[in-house]
């Protein structure tokens, strides 16, 4: 049955395995201080009514002149001046909220010494040279979030991830961004981690619509869709563009909706990578392309953010083998009830059965019941039954009442009757 998180839990609980991960694969990366980092004394909490940027500003000032905190927005909030640069540990608790750029300034920069924490916030409509949305310099965690027509007069119209900065982020939506040169979503010549996520529609006049990497970037993707992402240099670079000397990792990824990957650098395949071209893959274990993904519209599917669900008959749904557990460079990309997708469901929803690539699961399609023991069993009485349902071989239970599947994102629960499913 689909078990869904709490949202307090499930943002606990997704801030608290990237910061540990990436603390133990990254304990190099400036600043060092991550998880620990203490909450300024004298809180700075903006109130319901804020409608201007004002106490946003004051709030960052006083965190960088203490030892950094923890701010949450009350209302949405328009910039009307470029807010000061995040030079600490900052925590931005968005409750839903929009900051809004305007289409004249870059929403935030984090300076070398920032480690910036972002959830459950949108940004969009911020503007720069480099990074519309969010250049960062240091450590930048972004959870829970939307960043949406950004735009960039160069490279990277979300997000700008510097040379030595590390950018992470989980269950989050980057869509409709765009950079007149390269990385229309994010640009990194640093460290970018993606973790059940959706980078879609975004576009650059250069390489890398969704994402363009230089040297010497690394770039690990665990169960991240890749969807409709343009770019005009090439016709091989919408969704990933890698140039030489760069390392990228994928394991559970989609990519659809044009040209989809041009990685020059170093490729590790981890497995049950799917692209509906010839790109994006290496030959690992589940890797496939030139498939049929049939991915919805970019639309409310439930959480937080918007994403893209793959329907009937798309060969997403079941890819990941139940029990399945990889290690992608210290993300992972399981399929044993350890992790959840973008919109906070266990993977897999019901036990036994197999998992999604990409970031939403789908339970697959149940095509027939075959009663094997007893065609009229009597009430109470035990039997054996299989349901065959492509593309898993099959799933068994043994009790007459019991529930035994839920159709995805409706709760429809089938139980088996004396003599019929009801």
């Amino acid at each position: 049955m689909k078990q869904r998180l709490t949202k307090p839990i499930k943002t606990i609980a997704v801030v608290f395995l990237l910061s540990w991960l990436l603390l133990a694969a990254y304990a190099n990366t400036p600043p060092t201080s991550v998880s620990a980092a203490p909450l300024l004394q004298t809180s700075c909490t903006l109130p319901a009514t804020v409608t201007t940027a004002s106490q946003l500003s004051n709030c960052i000032t006083t965190a960088n002149a203490g030892s950094g905190g923890t701010i949450t927005l009350g209302a949405d909030i328009t910039l009307t001046s470029a807010l000061p640069q995040i030079a600490t540990a900052i925590t931005l608790e968005g409750a839903n909220h929009v900051i809004d750029g305007g289409s004249t300034v870059r929403i935030f920069s984090v300076a070398s010494t920032g480690n910036f924490t972002i959830n459950r916030a949108t940004l969009k409509n911020g503007h720069a040279v480099d990074g519309g949305g969010l250049s960062n310099a240091g450590f930048l965690v972004i959870t829970e979030s939307t960043l949406t027509d950004n735009d960039a007069a160069a490279a990277g119209g979300a997000i700008y991830n510097g040379s030595g900065a590390l950018v992470a982020v989980a269950n989050s939506t980057i869509s409709g961004n765009s950079a007149l040169s390269g990385g229309g979503g994010i640009y990194s010549a640093g460290t970018t981690l993606l973790f059940n996520s959706t980078v879609s529609g975004n576009e650059a006049g250069g390489a890398g619509g969704g994402i363009s990497l230089t040297s010497p970037s690394v770039l690990t993707a665990s169960g991240t869709t890749f969807y409709g992402n343009t770019a005009s240099a090439g016709g091989s670079q919408a969704a990933v563009f890698a140039n030489s000397g760069t390392t990228v990792h994928l394991a559970g990824n989609l990519f659809a909706g044009g040209s989809n990957c041009d990685i020059r650098g170093t490729f590790n395949d981890k497995g049950y990578n799917l692209s509906d071209d010839a790109t994006c893959t290496n030959g690992a274990t589940g890797s496939a392309t030139n498939v049929t993904l049939n991915l919805g519209a970019l639309a409310d599917n439930g959480g937080s953010t918007l994403t893209h669900l793959p329907g009937a008959g798309s060969a997403a749904i079941g890819a990941i083998p139940n029990g399945t557990a990889i290690n992608n460079n210290t993300l992972p990309m399981s399929c044993n009830n350890t992790t959840t997708d973008q919109l906070g469901s266990r993977r897999p929803l019901s036990a036994g059965i197999n998992c999604t690539s990409g970031a939403v699961e789908v339970a697959p399609t149940v095509t027939s019941l075959t009663i094997i023991k007893d065609a009229s069993p009597a009430i109470g009485t035990d039997f054996d039954f299989t349901i065959n349902s492509a593309p898993l071989t099959s799933y068994s239970d043994t009790t007459i009442g019991k529930p035994f599947w839920t159709r995805p994102n409706e709760g429809t629960t089938c139980t088996l009757s004396a003599n019929s499913v009801r």
